[in-house]
Formats: C-alpha cells, structure tokens, sequence
C-alpha cells in the first residue's frame, strides 16, 4: 500500500473521501431533486477526471446547484438554466456545463446557445460605457428598440448585436449625444460600419430632432485608385480595338488617354510629340515626358 493511506489502497481512498465529501456538501443544496443531479454529476465527474481530482475540486461546483436549487423546486430544461446563467457565469462552472449537455443532449438547441452567447457580447457592449452615464441612455434606448423588433421575429439577435456594435464605438467616442462632426470623424476613421450605424442615426433624429447622416467618407487613395483603374481599362479597351483595326489607330486620342494614366497631367493642346523608337517623347509647359507607343509604321507593336 501507498504510505499515508492506511490499510486501503489508493484508489480506495479517494472513492471515500469523494462520498464523505459529497454528503457533506450536499446538504447545502434545497430539495432532493438537485441533490440527486449533484449526485449524478459527482459520479460523472469521477469518472471523467478520476476520484481524487473529483475528490478535490468538487467543492468549486457546489454553488451552481445551490443556486439552481434555489430557483427551482423541479429540474428545469437545459436552455432555461443557460438563460439564466448566462455564458459568462457557466464558464466557471465548465464541467457542469459539459456533463449537462452529455447528458441532457436531446434538450440542448444550438440556436439557444449562439443567443445566448449574442446576449454575452451585447452585455459586454454596456459595460463598456459604465463611465459615460449619458452614452448609456442613449445606448439602452435604442438597444430597448431593437430588442422589441427581434422579440417580435421581425430581426435575429445577431443583427441587433451588430447593430449596436457601432453604436458602442461612436458612443464611446462622444460619451453623449454626438454631433455630425463626430460622426463624420468616426465614419473616417471605420468606413465599412457606415451601413450597420445608420440605424442608431435615425433612432438619434427621431428622438431628439436631429439630422445626423452617415455621409460617405471620400477616401482619396481608395478614390484615385477607382480613377486609375478606369483609366486602365480605357487604356486596354483602345488597345484591343487597334489590334483588330490599325487604321483606328490616332496618335491624339491615345496620348490623352495615356497622359494621365502615366503622368497625372493631361496633354496639352501646344504639346511638342516625337516618336523615339517605341516611346513618345512630349514637351509641354516646360517639362518632358515619355509615354508608350504601341504604334509604328502601320503596325501595332507587341505592349
């Protein structure tokens, strides 16, 4: 026998210590209903990580089922106690939750369990103006609003998580009524929420009478790499028309599509144009510059 446990064996040992345990810790728990499930969830726990570790740690799951005790008289169903609970808290309680859904598996709903996680990170949303009194009004006024239309099956938890998403951000932004100024520096600052943050906008401007927008933000890199990208796509358009038919080919028309593809300036009227080898050679307003020529003696060149 192993030193320190007398004439049982190991094994032996923690088994007692796990029942004694139980018994006493049971007795904290209200009703024979929850202190036959804590019962079954210490012989499943047992069994899971062993009766010694089982033997240790089951006290840290005795307030889960005092508490459920406390509530309920009978065993309520899986999503009620999630409800309850809440994701945070059962994440404490992890064995708990594991034994539950092994052995309540027909009652569990997936659906239930991405609300209930949806109600957490909405949760999380709040706390998070817990220093801005005035942001939060404003926050729980229009999430009182979204939660009627998903009470009614007119919207998902989900959308009304991603709708106040952006709501917390710019809330906490201003940490009160924002004005457009605000808005328009946040909306410069997260383009992509410009949609899923209109809602909180006309929410403001109905409440209070405002005329708050979510005006597009002009990104100037994003905008001059649309305009370039055009002016590529003319560029190849000509091209290609060339290729089948030379005689199209107009030594003006391309410079003044190529001019401010490659240099950002148009071609001026008095512009100076030679041709060196396969490159135009353009003199204007006091520079010079080069532009590819796909042309050459009545034939297109290979670009």
């Amino acid at each position: 026998m192993p030193a320190g446990f007398g004439k049982i064996c190991q094994d032996c040992y923690w088994i007692g210590k796990l029942a004694r345990r139980l018994n006493i810790l049971k007795i904290d728990i209200r009703g024979k209903a929850w202190q036959q499930q804590f019962e079954i969830f210490t012989e499943w726990l047992a069994q899971d990580i062993g009766n010694d570790k089982a033997a240790m740690t089951l006290v840290r799951y005795l307030p889960f089922f005092v508490e459920a005790s406390e509530r309920w008289k009978e065993i309520p169903a899986y999503s009620e106690i999630m409800l309850h609970f809440k994701p945070k808290k059962m994440r404490q309680y992890l064995k708990v939750k594991q034994w539950m859904e092994a052995n309540w598996h027909n009652d569990v709903d997936d659906s239930v369990r991405v609300d209930l996680a949806e109600q957490d990170r909405i949760k999380t949303f709040e706390a998070r103006l817990e220093d801005f009194p005035k942001a939060k009004a404003l926050f729980g006024s229009y999430q009182n609003v979204l939660m009627k239309k998903c009470e009614s099956g007119k919207t998902k938890l989900k959308s009304v998580r991603l709708a106040l998403q952006p709501t917390v951000g710019l809330l906490e932004k201003t940490g009160r009524l924002p004005i457009q100024t605000e808005v328009d520096a946040y909306l410069k600052e997260k383009p992509g929420q410009r949609a899923a943050i209109t809602g909180f906008l006309n929410h403001l401007n109905k409440e209070y009478g405002l005329n708050l927008k979510a005006i597009a933000v002009v990104n100037k890199r994003q905008q001059q790499g649309r305009q370039k990208a055009a002016m590529e796509r003319k560029l190849i358009a000509y091209m290609i028309k060339c290729r089948e038919k030379p005689s199209a080919f107009k030594q003006r028309i391309w410079l003044k599509m190529a001019m401010p593809y490659f240099h950002k300036c148009a071609l001026e009227s008095r512009s100076r144009i030679t041709q060196v080898g396969d490159m135009y050679r353009i003199e204007q307003s006091g520079q010079v510059y080069n532009v590819p020529c796909f042309y050459q003696k009545n034939r297109i060149l290979d670009a």
